[in-house]
């Protein structure tokens, strides 16, 4: 008989283990259920959101971007010139270096012979002293066209502006005391966006003697305590002073300025400008000029007054310290004076107020 000798195989190692391994992957499944059920609730939130990233991207990539050069602006001016008016001619000029074409009419011309959609991407208006013919007006309530005013309100609100504004899709007006005044109008876009300063008119030059002085004072004496000090401390004793403003009237050795005077041959005239308005068109003009001065701050002047071109100050004695250094040192002062003059012509021309315009009506 043949013997066989074939040896039976051991058992395996993995069989008696099986139950323990199956027993431990079911506790596992059973433990790790809601971790599972928590990731792929997560995974799929990811999911949705990274859909939603990706539509949001591609409506923003597909967004039509507004091209400025492919622009054409209607300029719709006053037929009368008025003293607080913006140089329609400059303003137009660089316009037209920023959008493809711009058109100017008078009030009194045709406005439907120029206004049609397929040609016009905005219509720009300057508003003023005087109102708009009716038929226009009629034609800016219906037109889709994107309108946009631009007041001449520097001294406060009239009732032709209180009545234009609601015409436009935006307004921009030079005073920030004005926005509450037109959003109560329902104009939900107001701006604050003041005219550049005209330079034909503010610009420096060599002016008569009746217009010199060492010190013109800007500002009320009545409402300024500060000032109305300064100027009887004796500091001014042997200076030649000229104010505009009200409360001077009676001041002793003061050579007061008529409210009805042009004051850019004062600003040329004057070695140093004291300047308490809190108007930053009028602390422009001065600067225009390229006059030195003493600007009292102000939160709508406090962040243009930059360090070594407008000097400012708060308190007497403050004014009176700056005022002794800078009438003693003449250099440092016509330095000052240069830099502003500079900062005014490329960061205040037209030019800067064109883009800013457009960027607030387009973006």
């Amino acid at each position: 008989m043949k013997k066989n000798n074939s040896k039976k195989k051991p058992p395996s190692a993995k069989t008696p283990n099986k139950w323990i391994v199956n027993e431990v992957k079911k506790t596992l499944n059973k433990e790790l259920k809601p971790v599972k059920l928590t990731m792929s609730a997560y995974q799929t939130s990811m999911k949705h959101g990274l859909l939603l990233l990706r539509d949001l991207h591609d409506q923003d990539f597909n967004k039509k971007k507004v091209i400025y050069k492919d622009l054409n602006i209607l300029l719709l001016v006053p037929t009368i010139k008025t003293k607080n008016a913006p140089n329609e001619i400059a303003l137009e000029e660089q316009l037209r270096h920023l959008v493809k074409q711009v058109r100017a009419i008078k009030y009194a011309h045709n406005l439907s012979d120029s206004l049609s959609p397929n040609d016009v991407d905005l219509i720009l208006v300057i508003g003023g002293e005087e109102s708009l013919p009716p038929e226009h007006e009629a034609l800016l309530r219906t037109s889709p066209v994107k309108k946009a005013v631009w007041m001449s309100d520097k001294e406060g609100l009239s009732s032709v502006e209180l009545q234009l504004a609601p015409l436009f899709d935006y307004v921009l007006t030079q005073n920030p005391a004005n926005v509450a005044a037109y959003r109560s109008l329902r104009c939900k876009q107001c701006h604050y966006v003041p005219f550049a300063v005209n330079t034909d008119v503010y610009f420096p030059k060599q002016v008569d003697s009746g217009f010199l002085s060492d010190v013109l004072i800007v500002g009320d004496a009545i409402t300024n305590e500060n000032l109305y000090s300064f100027v009887h401390s004796g500091a001014l004793s042997d200076k030649k002073v000229r104010v505009y403003g009200k409360g001077w009237d009676a001041a002793d050795s003061l050579l007061p300025i008529s409210s009805q005077e042009d004051l850019a041959d004062y600003y040329n005239g004057a070695k140093i400008v004291i300047n308490t308005c809190s108007s930053l068109h009028q602390m422009l003009e001065i600067s225009a000029c390229g006059t030195f001065q003493l600007i009292q701050r102000h939160p709508e002047l406090n962040p243009h007054i930059l360090t070594g071109e407008l000097e400012s100050f708060d308190t007497l004695a403050e004014l009176s310290d700056k005022f002794a250094y800078y009438t003693s040192n003449i250099d440092q002062r016509r330095l000052a004076a240069s830099r502003a003059l500079a900062n005014n012509k490329y960061n205040h021309s037209y030019l800067q107020k064109g883009m800013q315009l457009l960027d607030t009506v387009f973006h």
